[in-house]
C-alpha cells in the first residue's frame, strides 16, 4: 500500500470523526434551544400579566387624578392661638375656631379655595375691671395646589388674602360700647387629605395668618391701646364632602 492511499484512508477516516462530532453537538443545541425557549402559551400568559399590571397602574394613577378634580366642602374646627402677646393676655390665650370651606378645581392640581372663620372669645382688660369681648369673622379667597399621592391621600398648601371684620364690645361704663375693624390680611395653610370613602374626605390641616387692627374706641381713660395682631395660628381637623 502506498504512501497515497495511507494518507487518502486518513483523512478520510478524519472527516468521518469530525462529522460525527459535529452532528453530534447540533442535535444538543437544538434539543437545549428547545428546552429555554418558551412555547406560545408561556409568552401569551407573561403579555397578558404584563397588560394587567401596566392596566392596574393606569387605572391607579386616573382614581388618584380623579381625586384632584372634585370639588370640596368642609366642615371645620381647629384651636387657634394668637400671635400678639397682649392679645393672649386680655383673651386668656387662644380657643375654637370654626369655618366653613370649599375647594374648586380649576388647573392640574390649583385650586380656588375659599372659607368663612368665626372666632369669639370672651377675656379681661389688662390692669382694670373690664370685660372686654371679642369676635373675628375672616373671609379667606385664595388658591391652593393639592397633589394626589394615591387614590385615598393627597397633600396641600395654599395661600390667600384674608379680609377681617373684627368686632370687640368693651365695658368703659356702666353701658358697653362696640369698636368695628375691617382690613385685609393674609393667610398660607397645608394639610392632608384622607378619602375614607367616595364622598367622604378627612382632612388635617395647619394653617398661620396675619392681619394688624388700629387702636379701639370706646376705652376707659387709664386705658390705651395702640394697635392689636389678630393673627394667628390654627391646628385642626375637618370633615368634607367630594362631589
Amino acid at each position: 500500500m502506498t504512501f497515497f492511499h495511507l494518507l487518502n484512508r486518513f483523512f478520510s477516516g478524519s472527516v468521518v470523526c469530525v462529522l460525527s462530532v459535529f452532528g453530534s453537538a447540533l442535535v444538543h443545541f437544538q434539543t437545549l434551544e428547545a428546552s429555554t425557549t418558551p412555547n406560545s402559551s408561556t409568552k401569551k400568559i407573561s403579555n397578558l400579566a404584563y397588560r394587567s399590571s401596566k392596566s392596574t397602574a393606569h387605572k391607579d394613577k386616573t382614581v388618584s387624578n380623579k381625586c384632584c378634580k372634585k370639588p370640596i366642602i368642609e366642615a371645620r374646627v381647629s384651636y387657634f392661638r394668637p400671635f400678639s402677646k397682649t392679645f393672649r393676655q386680655i383673651y386668656h390665650n387662644g380657643g375654637v375656631d370654626y369655618a366653613l370651606e370649599t375647594t374648586v378645581p380649576l388647573w392640574h392640581g390649583i385650586n380656588l379655595w375659599g372659607s368663612v372663620d368665626y372666632f369669639s372669645k370672651r377675656g379681661e382688660m389688662i390692669g382694670i375691671d373690664r370685660s372686654t369681648h371679642i369676635t373675628l369673622v375672616p373671609i379667606t379667597l385664595g388658591l391652593k395646589y393639592l397633589y394626589a399621592v394615591n387614590s385615598f391621600y393627597g397633600v396641600y398648601g395654599g395661600l390667600a388674602p384674608k379680609y377681617y371684620f373684627v368686632q370687640i364690645v368693651n365695658r368703659s361704663s356702666p353701658v358697653y360700647r362696640t369698636t368695628h375693624r375691617y382690613g385685609l390680611g393674609g393667610v398660607i395653610e397645608a394639610g392632608n387629605l384622607f378619602y375614607l370613602h367616595k364622598h367622604c374626605v378627612l382632612d388635617i390641616f395647619t394653617s398661620c395668618s396675619f392681619k394688624r387692627v388700629r387702636g379701639l374706641s370706646h376705652l376707659p381713660p387709664n386705658a390705651t391701646c395702640s394697635s392689636l395682631q389678630v393673627g394667628g395660628w390654627n391646628i385642626g381637623g375637618a370633615l368634607g364632602y367630594s362631589f
